[in-house]
């Protein structure tokens, strides 16, 4: 009889045999989904499986797991884009189970006080990093101007609707291209958005919806 540790754990030629097997990943899942370029991240991720006992488990930048375990931090940080795979095996089937951590250029939302903000006053204004996309955003504005500046390579918005007071954001803004930005991952060039007018909402949040 052959010896345990002498049998492939990954099934026959590492892609599993013609017996049934019920044995499936569950879920496979990291904490973090998106990051800022350039920033070096460390996701945990986090898996279940079902339909049997694991006996081999492996992830792209961890190497082989304990078989009892499921959870593993990455030891290495990422700074981009990066796709990981978890295998496993019962030892008759191998399943597979990817998903993609995505890094993107942030885009800086808030209220500054000139009409053409430096870089520190820029960088100092909320983060956003995600998919371009339509999105909502709340302002308690006191005699500041409403800004929003996003990467070059970003299309500009097709419209920006103000939600509060119902007011006409047609042509409100000053657009400022190829302004020079320092992130994480290097110089480059954004475009702002600066609300053309101080407004004072006497305390009040104003709305803006950014469609893209």
């Amino acid at each position: 009889m052959l010896n345990q540790f002498n049998h492939n754990p990954w099934g026959v030629n590492g892609g599993g045999s013609k017996n049934a097997s019920n044995f499936r990943i569950h879920s496979f899942e990291s904490n973090i989904m998106s990051a800022e370029k350039g920033v070096e991240t460390t996701p945990t991720f986090n898996w279940l499986y079902t339909g049997g006992d694991v006996k081999a488990q492996t992830i792209n930048g961890i190497g082989l797991i304990p078989n009892s375990q499921r959870t593993a931090t990455l030891s290495t940080p990422i700074t981009d884009t990066t796709t990981f795979t978890l295998q496993a095996s019962d030892g008759n089937v191998t399943r597979r189970s990817s998903l993609e951590i995505q890094f993107y250029h942030p885009m800086m939302i808030g209220l500054v006080d000139s009409e053409l903000p430096i870089q520190s006053e820029i960088l100092l204004m909320e983060k956003r990093v995600a998919p371009t996309g339509t999105f909502e955003q709340g302002f308690v504005i006191n005699d500041r101007r409403t800004a929003i500046a996003f990467h070059h390579t970003i299309p500009r918005p097709l419209r920006i609707e103000e939600t509060t007071f119902n007011s006409d954001t047609q042509n409100g803004f000053n657009i400022h291209e190829n302004v020079m930005l320092t992130t994480p991952d290097g110089i480059h060039s954004y475009t702002v958005y600066i609300w053309k007018t101080i407004q004072n909402t006497m305390g009040h949040t104003q709305g803006l919806r950014f469609v893209w």
